[in-house]
């Protein structure tokens, strides 16, 4: 049976940032990593830590919770970034230190959660065997793209063409990295949702399979 803990991750302000370990005894360690609003318990994070931790993973599930912080909310945008790039180096020196336990490392994120996976490639570069999971990017989306990462691992980037977000000016420089795999829906906004349910749960199905079959093989 799994068991559950939290990382500490408290603020200096006070409050912490909300998270659950989920350990099985696997080598690699899968992070999770929310949306603005979109936390780590919705239906695309949720089967990316399934996919996860089907392919031999623990599972480290992180939300900045900014959506419903409304002292966050409250704050100039300078401010914000100020405070998000805390949470960062918060973030990122607690995983350093849970990655010396595992044998490989791999990432998930939504919108935000996937500005945060660029922050950490710039910051701390990749190993060869790490992997990637972005799921409709956020604000860097367009920065990743004409990024030359250096990249060594595998990266899988999931999006809808009805989606502004992913419609970046430089979305056809995507097809010229070999370094990123594409699942590009042709419906759906930011959630990949259109309203429609058979239509939903069958794109949410496509999603769910595609992180699957990215993700199998990386556990030895």
């Amino acid at each position: 049976m799994p068991t559950t803990r939290t990382i500490d991750l408290e603020r200096p302000s006070g409050g912490a940032i909300r998270n659950v370990l989920i350990a099985n005894g696997n080598q690699r360690l899968g992070l999770v990593l929310s949306g603005y609003a979109y936390t780590y318990d919705m239906p695309l994070l949720y089967y990316a830590r399934r996919a996860l931790e089907a392919s031999g993973h623990d599972c480290w599930c992180v939300d900045y919770g900014y959506g419903a912080d409304s002292a966050f909310s409250a704050l100039p945008e300078a401010k914000k970034d100020e405070w998000f790039a805390r949470d960062n180096e918060r973030l990122f020196a607690a995983l350093e230190r849970m990655t010396s336990e595992y044998r490989g490392l791999s990432l998930a994120g939504k919108s935000l959660g996937t500005t945060i996976i660029h922050d950490y490639i710039q910051r701390k570069g990749v190993a060869e065997d790490a992997a990637f999971v972005l799921i409709t990017p956020g604000q860097a989306w367009a920065e990743l793209i004409a990024s030359p990462l250096d990249y060594r691992g595998r990266m899988l980037a999931i999006g809808s063409r009805e989606d502004p977000v992913w419609r970046v000016p430089n979305l056809a420089d995507l097809r010229l990295r070999r370094d990123i795999e594409v699942l590009e829906l042709e419906r759906g906004d930011h959630l990949l949702e259109t309203g429609e349910l058979s239509f939903d749960l069958t794109m949410l199905s496509r999603v769910a399979e595609r992180m699957q079959s990215f993700l199998a093989g990386l556990a030895s």
